[in-house]
């Protein structure tokens, strides 16, 4: 089995303009292989490195050290799924990534609708994006990435206001891409949303990985000592339902 994905000893500093300080290190000394087929779950309070370890990943920054190996180009689904959907229809958006790879008419179409029948929106091809709900919209995006033909896709936030309802649109989306092959990483901290369909889970902790290995051998760890709720806490009256 291939690793779609191998950082190596990875840095990534910033300029700081704080404490006399020079740099600031957002990421320290990163060692991650990512497998074939696997549903990676990244994990982190605010301010850990999620969102510099994705972009990393996706090819947006560059490491300031260390080294990146990924197979093929990931294809990543932003937070604000708005942000990355460019045509006026579901179609016309779906559209644009073939188009911008010289695919024909033909070609196009054949493609934009096997992806809109992988995200279930194919019944509405000829609606505006727009007026899309919220998991709807992020439906649209991950089709606009199947369509470019990406085998490594990477989800960042995917609940971020979503209703229950959305939430299961968005994880039977998952369930599906990971039936067909596709390599899937997701950034979120509502572990309780997704933790049962992953296979590999990693925490970063002020740009440190701390945590790296099966879901199951995660509750052996303190996750709250990461600024991690653990999803496993039970509620059992009404009392208990405050964080």
């Amino acid at each position: 089995m291939n690793n779609p994905i191998e950082l190596k000893n990875v840095f990534k500093s910033y300029p700081s303009y704080q404490n006399n300080e020079k740099f600031i290190n957002a990421l320290t000394d990163i060692n991650l292989t990512i497998k074939e087929n696997s549903i990676t779950l990244i994990s982190g309070a605010n301010g850990s490195g999620k969102s510099v370890l994705m972009n990393i990943i996706a090819g947006l920054e560059k490491p300031s050290k260390g080294t990146v190996k990924t197979t093929s180009k990931p294809g990543l689904i932003f937070q604000d799924a708005n942000i990355q959907i460019l045509g006026d229809t579901v179609y016309e958006d779906v559209c644009i990534g073939p188009k911008n790879q010289k695919k024909s008419k033909s070609e196009v179409d054949i493609i934009v609708k096997n992806a809109l029948r992988d995200v279930s929106l194919y019944d509405k091809s000829n609606n505006l994006s727009e007026f899309l709900s919220g998991g709807e919209k992020r439906r649209l995006a991950t089709a606009s990435i199947i369509s470019m033909n990406r085998n490594i896709l990477i989800f960042d936030e995917p609940y971020a206001n979503l209703d229950y309802p959305s939430v299961v649109d968005v994880n039977n989306l998952i369930k599906k891409l990971h039936n067909q092959g596709k390599t899937i990483i997701i950034l979120t901290h509502e572990l309780e949303k997704i933790m049962g369909l992953s296979t590999h889970f990693v925490v970063l902790f002020k740009g440190h990985k701390v945590f790296d290995g099966s879901p199951e051998n995660a509750f052996n760890e303190n996750l709250e000592n990461w600024g991690i709720k653990n999803p496993l806490t039970s509620y059992k009256n009404i009392k208990d339902l405050v964080w």
